[in-house]
């Protein structure tokens, strides 16, 4: 009970909670139609077809994180810190530079996914009558090239109310498309062609948001931007920008199981494994608007005091490992029902891959603070480091997947939760949080100079 009412009373627990709710909320909205949705196509395409729309899926997803610079972990790093110092100039030249870096992206990934459809399709994915889907879910990657940056503008003027409503009325009408052409008998290629039009959609909406709240905000500061205002901030960006995008590239190992799995096994089994994995990965999702909230506020808590900061982050390893434990117990004990009743007994092979992926995600909820302390900080290096030692441990299980399948892809996938953990923990524990006390915070461009150079 004193550990509840000390919660309850934490003035920056009550700040998360105000900010994180309607995240949470349009979360829940999101949990349930994800729920809808692959009950909808789970059970209409069975699974062998929509296991071939996962691979689609994942096929496109590996390209972009390939060349993706995750330019939105810089915006929020840095307009966060010339937003809390009242530099609007700064603020809008940082925005900026984001923008150009996704359109830069954006372009370079959508031109390796059309050259190379063909290929993927053919080559990796074995199915090469998946080339025509492939290359249309690459519009993908034009649509959503500037979503991340925006959702990052308005996380930072605490617009979480704008990103829950954008959430949810995609949700909305992405069930809808995606439940007509389900009806209407088109499968495969007719379940890619919504899934285009309904993030086409989402990012238009997105983008006008976060357009609104710059003109709002910063926009009186036009006169004063410039790229050559940031000159004394490019090396400190420079670093922080390719160890985002390290890490980014890394994370193609989240797609790497599915497109080995589809090497050595058939899309049936693709398709077991992807039901495992997308419902426990919903399940995660829900504390994504948290992660998102602490963020900023991680930044904004490095600019104060390493005390300050050192407290932000033990509480929030104290909430996020106790809320972890009853969603995976549950999942635990009740897994063959909530496969049969979710996607029906013929996806009965996917209770054991959704146990040990169960597991592995509640290894993430109880670390998402880690990787927003690390930022916060303006130690990349950390999250890099911590991440590169996961995707090395996923990559060797993988080894597991000609001889147990769908299994041996989720001990892979636990494997590398567990190895991140383990590395995050320790780095941030060495470096971050043993920094002392009284220390002031680092000059701005400078979050990391009071302490040793990147790992």
């Amino acid at each position: 009970m004193a550990l509840v009412r000390t919660l309850w009373f934490d003035a920056f627990l009550r700040r998360l909670a105000r900010n994180s709710s309607w995240g949470l909320a349009s979360a829940s909205v999101e949990l349930i139609v994800t729920v809808a949705e692959t009950t909808l196509a789970a059970r209409f395409l069975g699974p062998a077809d929509y296991g071939r729309v996962a691979l689609v899926i994942a096929s496109i997803v590996s390209i972009k994180q390939l060349v993706d610079l995750r330019a939105w972990e810089g915006v929020t790093r840095y307009l966060a810190e010339f937003v809390e110092t009242r530099q609007p100039a700064l603020a809008l030249a940082t925005l900026e530079l984001a923008l150009l870096a996704d359109a830069v992206v954006g372009l370079v990934a959508f031109g390796i996914a059309v050259a190379g459809a063909g290929l993927v399709s053919a080559r990796v994915l074995r199915q090469p009558d998946l080339q025509g889907p492939v290359a249309w879910y690459a519009l993908t990657l034009l649509a959503t090239t500037f979503s991340g940056t925006a959702g990052a503008v308005l996380r930072i003027f605490y617009r979480f109310r704008d990103l829950a409503i954008r959430s949810i009325a995609q949700a909305v009408w992405h069930l809808g498309l995606m439940a007509t052409v389900l009806l209407l008998g088109l499968r495969v290629r007719g379940l890619v062609l919504a899934y285009v039009v309904s993030d086409v959609a989402g990012a238009a909406l997105l983008a006008f948001l976060a357009a609104r709240q710059v003109r709002r905000r910063l926009w009186e500061a036009r006169p004063r931007t410039g790229l050559a205002a940031l000159r004394p901030y490019f090396r400190d960006m420079l670093w922080f920008t390719v160890s985002t995008a390290l890490r980014a590239t890394l994370k193609i190992n989240r797609q790497l199981d599915i497109l080995v799995l589809a090497y050595f096994r058939p899309p049936t089994e693709v398709g077991y494994y992807r039901v495992a994995r997308r419902l426990a990965s919903s399940v995660q999702e829900l504390t994504d608007p948290v992660y998102f909230a602490i963020f900023p506020d991680s930044a904004r808590a490095w600019a104060g005091t390493r005390q300050r900061f050192a407290e932000l982050v033990t509480r929030m390893a104290t909430v996020a490992t106790v809320g972890a434990l009853p969603g995976v117990l549950l999942a635990l004990l009740f897994a063959p029902q909530v496969i049969r009743v979710w996607v029906g007994s013929q996806y009965a092979p996917a209770v054991t891959p959704f146990r040990i992926v169960m597991l592995g995600m509640g290894l993430a909820v109880a670390t998402l603070w880690a990787t927003p302390a690390a930022l916060g900080s303006g130690r990349a290096g950390i999250a890099t480091a911590a991440v590169a030692s996961g995707v090395l441990v996923n990559v060797a299980l993988l080894a597991l997947i000609p001889g147990r399948g769908a299994t041996g892809a989720a001990l892979a996938l636990l494997g590398g939760y567990v190895a991140y953990s383990v590395t995050v923990g320790v780095l941030l524990t060495r470096t971050v949080l043993s920094a002392p006390a009284s220390a002031e915070a680092a000059p701005p461009g400078r979050a990391d100079a009071a302490l040793p150079g990147p790992p």
